[in-house]
């Protein structure tokens, strides 16, 4: 089963739903991670995808992605690595 941690990275301003930097989340296979902010995990989510089918983001570290949330004002950086 794929597994996958999502960390706050950054959070430049009042994130509404409470993220700190060092915030973690777990998810594993089609199970969304419990706690984290719905809005974040949406604009991650296409990423994810990326790396449940194998894919890499020519940017990135194999086997991670940065995603920033779309609250311009408040956002907050989320990374994702997948654990093998």
């Amino acid at each position: 089963m794929e597994k996958y941690e999502i960390k706050i990275m950054e959070v430049n301003g009042d994130c509404v739903a409470g993220h700190k930097p060092g915030d973690s989340f777990r998810m594993e296979g089609f199970k969304t991670p419990g706690g984290l902010c719905i809005h974040a995990f949406h604009a991650l989510y296409p990423w994810l995808q990326v790396l449940r089918f194998g894919g890499k983001i020519p940017w990135e570290k194999e086997k991670e992605v940065s995603v920033a949330c779309p609250d311009h004002k408040n956002q907050v950086v989320v990374k994702v690595f997948r654990i093998e």
